[in-house]
């Protein structure tokens, strides 16, 4: 098992990049951090996280995707830890069936979820631009 590798952001800076090639999970340590999706050269928002809230675990647990899925940005300074998905795989693999199944339910339903936001985003700044 890797040591747990403590990183510092500040404000405004860039912590994932969506497309982007991955092979870390981060815990919020302090701060907080928005997700987002670029979708036709904007920026849909996904969500506000802050301490004790993981990013990047859509990447681990969905294991056919090995690119970012959404960016992050620090909303203010921030610190995470941040875990290597080889070493989380492995305990992952220890787990019973029935929790594997859930979790990637709950993948399931919230990739849905974030494609319906984008989707509903994407129509409401569209009928914006049309005036409607």
């Amino acid at each position: 098992m890797r040591p747990l590798k403590l990183l510092k952001f500040k404000k405004d800076d860039l912590v994932i990049k969506q497309d982007d090639y991955a092979i870390s999970i981060y815990r919020i340590i302090r701060g907080r951090v928005a997700l987002y999706k670029e979708y036709e050269d904007r920026e849909i928002p996904l969500a506000i996280l802050g301490p004790g809230e993981i990013i990047g675990e859509m990447l681990f647990l969905n294991k056919s995707r090995e690119v970012r899925s959404a960016s992050a940005r620090a909303l203010e300074n921030l610190e995470m830890e941040a875990w290597h998905t080889d070493d989380l795989l492995e305990q992952y693999e220890q787990i019973t069936p029935a929790i594997k199944y859930l979790s990637n339910q709950a993948l399931g339903l919230l990739t849905k979820m974030n494609n319906v936001m984008i989707q509903v985003s994407s129509k409401k700044e569209k009928e914006k631009q049309l005036g409607k």
